[in-house]
């Protein structure tokens, strides 16, 4: 059976990569953390849910704020439209991580097992449990201390900041402030949100490419828009 949410996924290497692509997909969209997990291997994912357009603009949004700080920090990203409620089920099901067992010596095992162990040597057992496992509960603590944290703050900057970035906006901003504050109101703008505004422009007048133009590049170029528009108003 289906459900009218859709789920968003992206998965990056590293937990920066990580925190970035969440700020920047529950900025972009009204979407609602479902989950953010670290899965081993440096591996970060990050699902969210929502509408459909709303958590592929999430997802699009998340994918450009990693690539713009690391060209190799994105591993996946996926968008399920109607997803079955048993995926749901599984993506919040919390299990608790299994100790990790192993037989360095099967011999010199299976003479210890008819051999009587004392209480002192089971809790040395015990207490020698791999670290792997420790690191893993650890680094799962950090993540759930990072959805606390991040998902109230974001929904309270959606309904704190009316503002609507587009090209009017920018160029009245820069006749009643100027150059050095507009640029310092438009420094503010994720990847995105800087993209789409220069989109709203002549094309070329921002940069060459806008899709694959860094951030600074796409500054840069709004700085010298508003200085030959400075120098026109002179002449």
């Amino acid at each position: 059976m289906g459900n009218k949410k859709a789920i968003g996924i992206v998965e990056t290497k590293g937990l920066i990569s990580g925190i970035e692509a969440l700020d920047a997909m529950l900025k972009a969209a009204n979407v609602t953390l479902l989950k953010h997990e670290y899965v081993g291997s440096g591996l970060v994912t990050i699902v969210v849910q929502g509408d459909v357009s709303a958590v592929t603009t999430a997802v699009d949004s998340g994918v450009a704020a990693v690539l713009a700080i690391d060209e190799n920090g994105l591993q996946a990203q996926n968008v399920i439209p109607r997803p079955d409620l048993q995926l749901y089920e599984t993506l919040l099901k919390k299990e608790k991580p299994k100790a990790l067992v192993w037989d360095t010596n099967p011999k010199e095992s299976e003479s210890k097992q008819e051999k009587s162990v004392d209480s002192t040597e089971q809790e040395k057992t015990i207490q020698e449990a791999p670290k792997e496992v420790l690191v893993q509960d650890e680094e799962r603590e950090k993540i759930q201390e990072i959805e606390v944290s991040v998902v109230p703050e974001q929904t309270e900057d959606k309904k704190e900041d009316p503002e609507k970035y587009d090209k009017v906006w920018a160029d009245d901003f820069y006749k009643q402030m100027g150059i050095e504050e507009t640029m310092k109101k438009i420094n503010q703008l994720t990847v995105v949100e800087l993209k789409e505004l220069a989109g709203m422009y002549e094309q070329g007048s921002i940069a060459p490419n806008i899709s694959k133009a860094r951030k600074q590049e796409i500054l840069d170029g709004f700085k010298k828009y508003y200085k030959n528009e400075q120098e026109s108003s002179d002449d």
